[in-house]
């Protein structure tokens, strides 16, 4: 190394956790550690980490290095305790385009502060019971257009991921999207490239996470994904316009989250230290909207496909499934958000389903402040990755781990363990807003399939997983709809 150019950079670069003293795999020049996730899945990657050099230590993407977290008791003081030292997150994908740079995904520091407490008191507990009509009324759609599919193998992956989009931007913006019947709708469209720039086997981006640097340079190849950026910014604007101008006549009477995001503000103290209220400003209202319209996609989608493949493989979980939802949602009712809040053994097998499929398997930070937490050292800007995957797997926390058991997500279970041992839908300020949005989509999709059929799975041998950049499944789930 030392013949190299800027050896003494790579030197220096690359002794960052040893001046830490924290434990970790020895980087290759240039990429790191991120040459042994070329010949292993990533979550193996780290699950083996985990197990060779503890719940923390650190690695080397490229040349940036990040400490991984595994600890529950970090995770919790990083996430809860000690968050504002933790605020900012990395980008989800390297290529952004205006204005998703600064919705509540993305923004940083005091922009992000002041527009997650907008966003997130849109979320609010009256509106959602509001929200699953329509939420039902897709479910119901999707289970008629899977009648014509009886007794035949199936993809529900493909099904899954139309039903989320519909039944989220329908229910939670009045999008008029139909991807179940239209498979080539641009929503969809979007969505499906949105994920695609996140999978870990597409090149370009992952060349770009590796040398930021060339970002710029990489973006240019991006052109197909950008005219449909571009192509569904203009369909958001003309729909804001339109609910702009029925909300100012007053002709909005059902509630859903563009009608809170228009009426929302925050509050906060001027210079002179007086109350102040702001709403979102017409370019921040548009960055929400663009970036929440899809929020269906990546995790609800996946979380229903993995779930119904389990309700298939499991065929005594599936008559217990059956069961309840027949008792608490009898297929003559309307649903509700009462009665899908009462499916509390469906509930344990979607957080089981998100232990054994971790959908998210870890979250990101960036340290903004230097600090000592339960005596490890984190200057500022580490990179900080909360890898919950491995927690899952481990037979010390979860007995048993290759094992499906919803009963390990019953309250009395659950209190058995440490919170942040499960981060299904993250923990903190910064944690999922729509997860309770998301459940009741999940909620009501298998409500609906399991009142209408028997459902077995028509592939053998293990599920093939990858990451985009949420775990998905790679080749779909195919099963066979028996009429019940």
């Amino acid at each position: 190394m030392s013949d190299l150019p800027h050896s003494g950079y790579f030197q220096e670069n690359y002794a960052v956790f040893k001046r830490l003293k924290i434990r970790g795999p020895k980087p290759s020049l240039l990429f790191g550690n991120s040459l042994e996730f070329k010949s292993k899945f990533v979550l193996d990657v780290f699950s083996n980490w985990y197990k060779h050099y503890g719940k923390v230590y650190g690695f080397y993407e490229g040349l940036r290095p990040s400490l991984v977290v595994s600890d529950p008791e970090l995770i919790k003081q990083i996430l809860g305790n000690d968050f504002s030292k933790f605020q900012d997150r990395t980008e989800c994908v390297p290529f952004l385009y205006w204005p998703d740079n600064i919705n509540v995904v993305n923004a940083t520091g005091s922009q992000w502060k002041r527009e997650r407490a907008v966003v997130a008191s849109s979320f609010n507990a009256t509106s959602l019971p509001e929200m699953v009509g329509e939420v039902a009324s897709v479910a119901d759609g999707m289970t008629s257009l899977l009648m014509a599919h009886i007794n035949k193998p199936v993809d529900i992956a493909n099904w899954c991921d139309r039903y989320a989009v519909d039944s989220f931007a329908r229910a939670a913006f009045g999008f008029p999207v139909n991807s179940l019947e239209n498979e080539e709708d641009l929503l969809l469209r979007f969505m499906r490239a949105n994920f695609q720039q996140g999978d870990i086997e597409n090149a370009l981006t992952g060349l770009a996470r590796l040398f930021p640097s060339l970002v710029p340079i990489l973006k240019k190849f991006n052109g197909d994904y950008e005219r449909l950026h571009h192509q569904h910014l203009s369909n958001v604007q003309t729909l804001i316009k339109e609910f702009k101008t029925q909300f100012m006549m007053g002709k909005l009477t059902k509630k859903n989250l563009m009608t809170n995001l228009l009426e929302a503000y925050n509050v906060y103290r001027d210079e002179e230290n007086n109350d102040c209220k702001r709403g979102l400003s017409d370019e921040e209202l548009l960055s929400q909207v663009h970036g929440l319209i899809g929020a269906g996609f990546g995790q609800t989608n996946n979380l229903l496909a993995f779930a119904v493949y389990n309700i298939a493989k499991y065929p005594d979980v599936q008559k217990n499934v059956f069961q309840e939802v027949d008792r608490m949602v009898p297929k003559e009712d309307t649903m509700n958000y009462d009665s899908l809040g009462h499916l509390e053994y469906l509930d344990t097998v979607l957080h089981e389903t998100l232990r054994v499929f971790p959908i998210a398997p870890g979250v990101t930070r960036v340290c903004t402040e230097s600090c000592v937490i339960n005596d490890v050292t984190i200057p500022k800007g580490m990179v900080i990755r909360l890898m919950s995957s491995p927690i899952y797997s481990d037979p010390e926390i979860y007995p048993e781990p290759e094992k499906f058991d919803p009963e390990r997500f019953t309250a009395s279970e659950k209190a058995k363990r440490h919170p942040q041992t499960f981060l299904g839908v993250g923990y903190g300020p910064r944690m999922c807003l729509g997860w309770r949005l998301g459940m009741i989509q999940c909620k009501a999709a298998i409500a609906r399939l399991v009142q209408n059929f028997h459902i077995e799975l028509a592939q053998e041998g293990p599920l093939n997983t990858t990451l985009r950049p949420v775990l998905s499944p790679k080749d779909g789930v195919w099963i066979t709809l028996k009429p019940r």
